[in-house]
């Protein structure tokens, strides 16, 4: 049996259930690229469950699949991915080629940063498409989260907005970061909506200095959120229950 296994944001997120299907499990691997713990480390997590975990790259992922699939034939094997597992594309496309191989598996869910977005005060209900915003880079500088951001904000609806990770250069996307590219793009776009749109920034979501911010643009590239990972929200119109909420959960300009 192969498990695909989400581990939350911390080690110690992991469910019961996680840690029931990680004991039966030989061979344990861990992907680390599409997420990033708010606090602890591997290590942490490898002396929470007894056991090493094999740290494996997007090229492992996404190229070497089958090699996992069969170690999982001849006895248990499980990936655990941070967060929930099935929020990154890439894990679903794994799961569809295991099931056309007629592999069998199982799915375990996981705390993720969507857990978190009552913890600012904002409706669940309320929030649109997520998107995330990239680093732009030589002959490639996409604006289509962007364009995200202004559907669900005509819709009236929030957007959250997770930020881009380059763990092979060892760069995490920070909330001031995303911000100037947002601004640029919104100048190129005659867009008003980073300057008329309340603004919320989270920091290391389930950690223990876990930090949220909400106030305008100026508040926002002004404040020091400390280390990653960061995510940001767009707010869209807020209603009476919203804006009494976001004035007691967040530090608000």
């Amino acid at each position: 049996m192969f498990y695909l296994i989400g581990i939350g944001l911390k080690p110690e997120h992991l469910s019961l259930e996680a840690c029931s299907a990680i004991k039966k499990c030989r061979h344990v691997f861990i992907e680390q690229y599409t997420s990033s713990f708010s606090e602890g480390t591997k290590k942490r997590l490898e002396r929470l469950i007894g056991k090493k975990c094999i740290e494996l790259g997007r090229k492992a992922i996404e190229e070497e699949f089958n090699q996992l699939v069969e170690k999982s034939l001849s006895s248990n094997a499980c990936l655990l991915v941070i967060g929930n597992p099935l929020m990154a594309s890439t894990h679903s496309s794994l799961l569809d080629e295991m099931k056309k191989n007629g592999s069998r598996f199982s799915i375990i869910p996981g705390i993720s940063i969507t857990d978190f977005l009552p913890f600012t005060g904002l409706s669940s209900y309320k929030f649109g498409k997520i998107t995330t915003i990239v680093f732009p880079e030589k002959n490639f500088s996409p604006t289509s989260f962007f364009n995200i951001i202004e559907k669900n904000n005509e819709s009236g609806l929030h957007t959250l907005c997770l930020l881009d990770i380059k763990k092979e250069q060892k760069k995490l996307m920070t909330i001031k970061q995303a911000l100037q590219i947002l601004m640029q793009i919104a100048k190129e776009k005659n867009s008003t909506i980073l300057n008329t749109n309340l603004l919320v920034g989270i920091a290391r979501a389930g950690a223990k200095d876990m930090k949220i911010v909400a106030g305008n643009f100026e508040k926002l590239m002004k404040t020091n959120f400390g280390k990653t990972p960061h995510s940001l929200i767009i707010c869209s119109k807020l209603d009476f229950n919203e804006e009494e909420a976001i004035k007691i959960l967040t530090t608000k300009k």
